[in-house]
Formats: C-alpha cells, structure tokens, sequence
C-alpha cells in the first residue's frame, strides 16, 4: 500500500510513503486516516466508517475497554505505528497487534503496584512475549493522565522487548532516565 491507496489490514510503516496492512481490525482505520492525512484520510475513514470497518465488536474490543476507548487505544497506536523513530514504531507496532489479541486490559483507576499507584503495568511475568499490559481509566479522555496514553503504551510494550530488562527492572525498579522511560517520552512526544 501506498499513500494514494487506503485499503489495508493491521499496518506497519515502511519507508516514508509506504504502508504494509494485513489481517484488517477497526483500530487500523485510525493508523491509515493518520498515514494519509488531511482530506485523503478523513475521507477514506468517512468511507470505512459508512461500510461499519471503524466499528468495535466483541471480539475486536476486548480487555474491558468500551468502544469510545479502543478509539482512543487505536489513535495512540497509530501514532506510535506512524512515528519516525524506528523504536517507536516498532513498539507501536507490537502494542497494536498484543491489542488485536485481546492482551491489553482496562483497569479502573489507579494500579497498585506494591507501594506506588500507577498508571500502566506491563504483566511480563505471564507467558513473557504474550503477557498483557493493563492501562489505568485515568489515561483515558477525562482523566488526570490522558495525555501520556501514547508514552504509557510505549513504555509498557517495551518490557516485552527484552527478557533480561525485564527481570533486570522488576526486582530492582527502573526510574525516569533509563531506556524504558526514554522509549517512553520519546515515543509520547
């Protein structure tokens, strides 16, 4: 797929006109507004839309999330899957399809984590590359911390890239400045 060509399937960036889609789920509708931009993108989502490609069912919005909310977890998704760092894109990239697998989940409010109330926790410790990520309701419209959706993504989906960090950051902590939380705010901004 090319920028002139809307019609795809769960996408991924390929070089700066180029994107790659295949096994088709709403949330990629926002990827490939976002991918073409301006009118080309609004009308190709209008299009999707009236054909009921942009609608979330049971099956395509899981983990507990409304349909208003897979919106908002598909348009910080395509901002990650879009982002011209590769980093980025690869983790939106993985987020996007650990969504399609129903292995995001919601969690209302804040998640206790032993002594700290956070937003995003990625679950390394189940099947580690199929773990999931639970995300707080406050990264959601409304909420004190919507505006870090994407970075909290980011950062989660980062724990599952490396077996060792992982270990490494869950007995001993990770704080603002190390590779988890660098992929985070750079991929959040």
């Amino acid at each position: 797929m090319n920028n002139t060509d809307p019609f795809g399937l769960e996408c991924e960036r390929r070089g700066s006109d180029r994107l790659h889609c295949e096994n088709y789920g709403p949330g990629d509708a926002w990827t490939i507004r976002r991918f073409l931009g301006g009118e080309s993108g609004a009308g190709a989502f209008a299009f999707l839309t009236s054909l009921g490609l942009t609608q979330w069912s049971a099956k395509t919005c899981r983990g507990g999330f409304s349909e208003g909310q897979c919106g908002n977890l598909a348009e910080s998704l395509a901002t990650l899957t879009l982002h011209e760092n590769n980093l980025c894109r690869l983790l939106g990239s993985r987020a996007t399809q650990r969504f399609q697998l129903g292995r995001l989940r919601y969690h209302e409010g804040y998640i206790q984590n032993g002594d700290s109330r956070i937003v995003g926790l990625a679950n390394v410790w189940q099947i580690w590359r199929a773990g999931t990520i639970v995300v707080s309701s406050h990264l959601f419209p409304g909420g004190p911390h919507s505006e870090a959706m994407t970075e909290i993504l980011a950062h989660e989906e980062y724990h599952f890239l490396y077996l060792g960090s992982s270990i490494w950051y869950g007995v001993f902590g990770h704080h603002r400045g190390d590779p988890i939380y660098s992929a985070g705010e750079t991929c959040g901004d």
